[in-house]
């Protein structure tokens, strides 16, 4: 996305009158209640929300009482091995669900940077023209959400427990048969670098196209996963029809049944009970003289902006000309786009239309007989104008499905080739510190992945740099880095057809030495399985022949990369096998694990653990340190999905493994997001690290941390603190663990440098980030898991020792990591300036985004539960200069006294970048700032749970905006009766909860602030 989209705008709040406001440093007023205020203003609200919407009939959606995926981490389709066979289905909160019961809602959605996240802006780039032209947008599921999980992270993948052993090649393919919608689909990751970075030839990796039949299929293995961005070129209800397909050993054709996934694309969010249909309530509606009304359908620009992205929206709108109450049904191009309140005659619904032109149509049922019924005519949308239709103009024809012709089907039969002939190409790129390998096949029907990688050895198992590409029109262009050759360095390279194309694997590893500017053309064949069916593979290439990808990452990035890769992941559902049981948990301080040293004769400390040769080495594939709550207090294991060791998902001791970090896993600082000063701890610009990614890499370990087996209602509101703190490291080295963003900017969690040793997450979560080492050696770390029950007993798991071997050391001695008495922290240094103050700073979350629901009534956020942390509510915070931390301006601009640690007045609040609801940062666990606003319409927690702000219902689109200006539906179907129960039982709380603040209100003032060590 383009800089000029990324300017800072606050989010708009349903404003209440409340008593005291402030100025933020943009100049827009910003309001917020005070507790007892708030709570009256609760429950007048609640009430007038129910007497006000309690008799409005429901609206209804073609894909209303589905199971709504969405503002979460989704792996859809995600392919598992069921009853001898594959089988499609969705994943979200560490549940499956067949994909006929679910449907995916893209909505609007911003980052806790207030910056949006659901539109993809074309920049300048010559690789991305298939997009458009630049400044063209389209709607986006982003390839990694900024602190949250707004609109929705999205990615496809495969269980564990595929048997790729059976398969010809080790591995399968997924295909996008066929995409039904009003625009096209394009999924791809796009890495741009930051303004002064060299032209990056890898920054764009194309995955699956609705449109290019080379684009229509991804090369998967057991166990992996990928995130991307998911783009569509117009709103609206989209069906993409799946499949997973592979070639078995004996030459059989092992197929699913092909499964459709239902999009939505814009719009509001689907709802949980299904209604009649649009047609069906149409129908029902009377028919009246349409042409004594005065309807308009309209759409224009939208007037003003007032969110990040608000400049290229649209505002569609409808005006009855009388005071009459309805449901306006919108299509694009014919697809259902959503429903929309008619309140008093009109209704606007802003949405993102995208840059081409469109055909939208509006269908108002009206509630009652005083109005007639309309089927609007077309109205054509042209990006940046404004049209309009009339009811005088008479009746429309129904909706009627017109699909974007640039969506073909993909053929899926069989196909033998002409001849599997083609030519490779090795060249140095235009690009410095790249080259280029092209592969041009004879026969231009042949699809399938082009994949490889440079090799330190003959004899190395897995490539110091990569490079893939699929097979577009009969040819693939890849990249691959040339940080790290060596005298000694090999090229090799494989060619897996798909499955549908009746031809061998081929392979080529080139003689000749591997230099910077290698030049070499070379023919090969690919081996035709004539009989459709051969199990006999003859080696059309003398030679060695490289690994079978194990983790074929659909982005060509070469390891080394610039700047470490940003998308997390989740990782798949355990499996039957649980493996070693976890240890059992222990209600008391952790205890020392054992030294991980021996002695040496020259007087120096080997980084060496005495078991190191007893522990199950880990090098490749996914793993997580895993923390679980069971019988009152809490376990810590290692839950093992790399296939190494055993085929299926294992949890094991830690105190069992190593994980090897292996030469190919090096890296050099430098570009523009690697010098940001949070990565200083890497030493200067070019030095050389080890590091494990936050994505998915061939032949490095993934390793996550895994809390969602933790029960969080048997604890405090501080969850629950992965401690990883170093014991022995290699003198002179440092160790970091920390994320990257869409841009590449880096947010350190732990920092042997910084004493930053711990990671707190608050709701069930799943992470990965970026682990760095600067020196080849032995590290050793104490991990555990610890938190504190509800009724204030502290519980922890048993200490661990988790040891790392990193790269190939010539000599292995090694200091005590260092301290320097400071506490243990876990704040994130310094931040950047506060937003407002409506509490946001008080919302926790996790790096998954998940946060605490906000409270009804509250304009933005939450505020504190009770006494606010230090730098919360009005109080000044240490550190903080001479602005009160109320969230206001730049009063987020330091640490508390201790550095970052956790601060404490009763309840344990905000810890991140300051320890005030000013600073932009977050909980040690979540780099990407402050919290989006608690009064968002989804609670991350509870994937079917809305929260409403202020009366406004439901929330539109992501529930950033309460639906000034815009409609919101109202989410409450109550009859007069029951309304006014529920006022008199929400004042009755109200009540109670003032009461209850008042009486608190004494004591808690005469708590003094402690920092947590």
């Amino acid at each position: 996305m383009r800089k000029d989209s990324m300017s800072r705008l606050h989010a708009r709040g349903h404003r209440t009158s409340p008593p005291s406001s402030s100025v933020a440093s943009d100049g827009t007023e910003r309001r917020r209640l005070t507790r007892p205020r708030w709570i009256r203003t609760v429950a007048s609200l609640a009430c007038a929300a129910m007497l006000a919407f309690g008799s409005t009939p429901a609206i209804a959606g073609p894909d209303d009482g589905l199971r709504v995926a969405t503002r979460a981490h989704i792996d859809s389709p995600k392919t598992f091995w069921e009853n001898g066979g594959f089988s499609l289905k969705s994943e979200d909160h560490g549940a499956s669900y067949p994909l006929d019961d679910v449907v995916a809602w893209v909505g609007k959605g911003w980052g806790t940077n207030d910056q949006n996240q659901y539109q993809f802006q074309v920049p300048d780039n010559p690789r991305l023209t298939f997009l458009g032209t630049p400044g063209d947008t389209w709607y986006m599921a982003p390839a990694n959400p900024w602190g949250n999980h707004d609109p929705i992270w999205w990615g496809f993948g495969a269980d564990t427990d595929i048997p790729v052993d059976t398969f010809r090649d080790g591995s399968f393919f997924l295909d996008l048969l066929s995409v039904d919608g009003p625009g096209r689909v394009e999924m791809l990751n796009y890495m741009p670098h930051e303004e002064g970075d060299a032209e990056d030839p890898m920054d764009v990796s194309r995955i699956l196209s609705s449109s290019v039949d080379g684009r229509r299929s991804g090369r998967l293995t057991a166990g992996q996963h990928t995130h991307n961005q998911t783009l569509f070129s117009r709103p609206g209800r989209y069906a993409l029809t799946y499949r997973a397909v592979a070639r078995g050993t004996d030459g059989r054709t092992i197929e699913s049944t092909p499964t459709t996934m239902r999009i939505q694309v814009g719009g509001q969010r689907p709802k949980a009970k299904p209604q009649p249909s649009t047609k069906e309530r149409f129908d029902a509606a009377p028919d009246g003289d349409i042409g004594k009304t005065s309807y308009e359908l309209s759409v224009a620009p939208r007037a003003s902006k007032e969110m990040d992205g608000d400049e290229n929206l649209s505002t569609i709108s409808f005006d009855a000309g009388t005071d009459t109450e309805g449901t306006l049904t919108l299509y694009d191009q014919g697809y259902f786009l959503t429903d929309v309140d008619v309140h008093h005659g009109k209704a606007a619904w802003d949405e993102l239309l995208g840059s081409q032109r469109s055909v939208l149509q509006g269908v108002f049922t009206p509630n009652d007989g005083s109005s007639p019924r309309w089927i609007s005519p077309t109205l054509p949308y042209v990006p940046g104008e404004s049209a309009k239709v009339t009811s005088p103009q008479g009746h429309g024809t129904w909706p009627t499905a017109e699909p974007d012709p640039a969506n073909t089907p993909l053929p899926t039969e069989r196909y033998t080739p002409e001849s599997g002939d083609y030519t490779l190409q090795v060249e140095p790129a235009e690009a410095s510190g790249f080259t280029k390998v092209t592969t041009r096949f004879r026969d231009p029907k042949i699809r399938g992945l082009v994949t490889g990688g440079i090799y330190k050895t003959p004899e190395a198992r897995y490539p110091t740099s990569v490079f893939s590409d699929y097979i577009e029109n009969g040819v693939a262009v890849a990249y691959y880095e040339t940080d790290f050759l060596a005298p000694t360095s090999q090229f090799r390279m494989s060619v897996y057809p798909h499955p549908d194309i009746d031809a061998f694997k081929g392979t080529v590893t080139l003689e000749e030495p591997v230099t910077a500017d290698l030049k070499v053309t070379r023919p090969g064949t690919l081996t035709i399985d004539a009989a459709g069916g051969s199990t006999e593979k003859p080696e059309p290439t003398p030679g060695p022949s490289p690994e079978p990808s194990p983790i074929p990452s659909p982005e060509p990035s070469a390891t080394p990369t610039e700047r470490p890769t940003s998308t997390p992941s989740q990782s798949p559902s355990p499996t039957e096998d649980p493996g070693p049981t976890p240890s059992t948990p222990t209600p008391t301080s952790p205890s020392a694990s054992p030294e991980p040293t021996t002695p040496s004769t020259d007087g120096t400390q080997k980084c060496e653990d005495p078991g190191l040769a007893r522990r199950l080495p880990i090098d490749n594939g996914h793993v997580d340190i895993v923390g679980k709550t069971s019988d009152g207090g809490l376990n810590i294991a290692l839950k093992d999905e790399t296939r190494q060791h055993s085929t299926t998902t294992v949890e094991r001791e830690i105190d069992d493994v190593k994980f090897v970090v292996g030469e190919n896993a090096r890296h050099k600082r430098h570009g523009a997001g690697m010098m940001s000063h949070e990565l200083d701890f890497l030493g200067p610009e070019n030095s050389v690290f080890y590091g494990m990614p936050q994505t998915q890499q061939e032949g490095v370990l993934w390793p996550g941390y895994n809390t969602q087996d933790v029960d969080f209602g048997a604890l405090t509101e501080d969850g629950v603190r992965l401690s990883i703190e170093p014991k022995r490291m290699p003198r002179g080295a440092n160790f970091g663990l920390f994320t990257t963003d869409y841009i590449g900017r880096p947010s350190v969690l732990i920092g042997s440098t910084q004493q930053k040793h711990a990671l707190r997450s608050t709701f069930a979560t799943h992470v990965h980030a970026n682990w760095a080492f600067t020196k080849p050696g032995t590290y050793a770390f104490d991990v555990a898991y610890s938190a504190t029950l509800k009724d204030g007993t502290p519980i922890s798991s048993k200490k661990q020792s988790l040891i790392v071997v990193v790269g190939e050391p010539e000599t292995d001695d090694c200091a005590s990591a260092p301290d320097d008495g400071h506490a243990h922290q876990e704040g994130m240094g310094p931040g950047t300036g506060g937003h407002d103050n409506s509490g946001r700073g008080r919302t926790q979350h996790d790096d998954a985004g998940r946060e605490p629901p906000g409270r009804v009534g509250s304009p933005e956020g939450d505020v504190a539960d009770k006494e606010p942390a230090v730098g919360q509510g009005n109080a000044p915070a240490n550190g903080q200069g001479n602005a009160p931390a109320d969230g206001q301006g730049n009063a987020g601009q330091g640490a508390d006294a201790k550095n970052g640690a956790v601060a404490e007045v009763g309840h344990r609040e905000d810890h991140g970048f300051a320890t005030s609801n000013a600073a932009r940062g977050s909980s040690a666990s979540n780099p990407f700032g402050p919290g989006t606003a608690a009064a968002q319409a989804q609670n991350f927690g509870s994937p079917e749970r809305t929260v409403q702000s202020s009366g406004s219902g439901t929330n539109e689109s992501s529930g950033r905006r309460p639906g000034t200006g815009t409609l919101a539906a109202t989410g409450l179907r109550g009859q007069l009766i029951s309304a006014l129960a529920l006022c008199a039982i929400a004042g009755g709380m109200a009540l109670i909860v003032m009461t209850r603040y008042r009486r608190g209100k004494t004591s808690r003032n005469t708590s003094a602030p402690t920092a947590e060590n």
